[in-house]
Formats: C-alpha cells, structure tokens, sequence
C-alpha cells in the first residue's frame, strides 16, 4: 500500500527545495500513470517532469518521454520523435550494459526491438527482445520488483508475437 497523496506532496516538496532531477522523474511517474489522480493519466504534468528529469540524463525520463511522444499523451504526437530518441538511448546504453551496468537496457532494447516490429523487420526485432530478456533476467536475479516482473512480461509476450510473424 502506498498513500499516493502524501507521497506526491512530499516529493514535490523535496523537488522544490533541491531540484533533485530523480525526484521529477517519480513525479513523472506519479502523473503519468495517475496514482492521484483515481487512475486518469495527467500526461501533460508527466510531460513537465519528464523533460526536467531528460534534460538531465535520466534514462527513465527520456524513455518515458518517447513513450509519450509516440502516443501523442500530453505532448505532440511524433513517432519520429520518439523513434529517435531510442534510437539515440540505444546507441549510448548498450556499450554500458555490455560492460556491466543495468542501465535501464532491457527497458531500452524492448522499446527498440518494437521499433523494428512496427517496421515489419522481425529478425532485427527478435534480436533485440532477446537482448531485452537477457538483460531483464540479469536485473530480476537482482531484484524482483514488480514493475520488472511486467517488464518480463512484455517481453515474452512480444518475443512470442514477433516469433509468430517470423514463421
């Protein structure tokens, strides 16, 4: 259980005093999926933190913000937009993971992967959601919280998709 609420206010408050670019990022999160809001989205808020946590490096953030890009949720809709920004978080995220950093890769290589699908490149595309799989089974023997168990989840079920288009 979590009081949303309270949570929301005192983020808020912390993110005032410091500026702390993560705490955008959670108000981002708070709004987009609208933990205050009775389960109604307020993209046009998730955007605002969003771009403050982006436009200080944070992955999730900029994820987030091609996401919401893609589906024109509080923002201009821009599929181009959005395919380049993960194609950029790609580029840059995958030399880490390769070196041993989670870097939010699984979260990154499934986003691209769905790029390729929605392009109809299905082998392209499986490639990357196996990068996803092995990249979220390495951060779940870590740590099994739960939005990772549906980021599990998505990717089997898109491995599963495109396995289908492949045959």
């Amino acid at each position: 259980e979590c009081d949303w609420e309270e949570s929301r206010k005192l983020i808020t408050r912390l993110f005032e005093l410091t500026e702390y670019p993560q705490y955008a990022n959670t108000l981002g999160y708070i709004y987009y999926y609208g933990r205050c809001n009775g389960g109604v989205p307020e993209y046009e808020k998730a955007f605002q933190y969003y771009s403050i946590g982006a436009a200080n490096d944070l992955l999730e953030s900029m994820y987030k913000l091609a996401d919401m890009f893609k589906g024109g949720k509080g923002c201009i809709k821009s599929e181009r937009t959005s395919d380049h920004i993960i194609e950029k978080l790609y580029e840059d995220v995958r030399p880490r993971f390769l070196n041993g950093s989670d870097a939010n890769f699984a979260d990154i290589a499934l986003r691209k992967a769905a790029i390729k699908q929605r392009y109809e490149d299905y082998y392209t595309a499986y490639k990357h959601y196996l990068e996803a799989d092995c990249a979220i089974k390495k951060r779940l023997k870590k740590n099994d919280f739960f939005g990772y168990v549906k980021v599990q989840e998505n990717i089997t079920k898109s491995l599963d998709e495109v396995k289908a288009l492949m045959s």
